[in-house]
């Protein structure tokens, strides 16, 4: 997925969980919490149209599974509104 920031632009995140309310994602640079966010990711099934929704980081720590790997932070965003229930 796809985050982006208003200060330091576009950067690449993997996404370890996701809800109608926001997600948890890995992440390789630092950010601030309380930062507007938006974010662009693909669902799993293929041909899924591309999506994007605006939230705000809640939570931003080490990623204590890859600390000194190519992902060390573990950073939480909490969508601005629910994503639609998928049929």
């Amino acid at each position: 997925m796809r985050l982006e920031t208003m200060v330091g632009g576009e950067r690449l995140a993997v996404s370890r969980n996701m809800s109608r309310t926001g997600l948890l994602m890995a992440a390789a640079t630092l950010l601030e919490v309380g930062a507007p966010v938006k974010i662009t990711y693909r669902g799993a099934a293929e041909g899924t149209a591309e999506r994007t929704i605006a939230g705000r980081i809640v939570r931003f720590e080490t990623n204590t599974d890859d600390p000194d790997g190519l992902w060390p932070y573990m950073v939480a965003v909490e969508f601005s509104d629910p994503l639609p229930e998928e049929p």
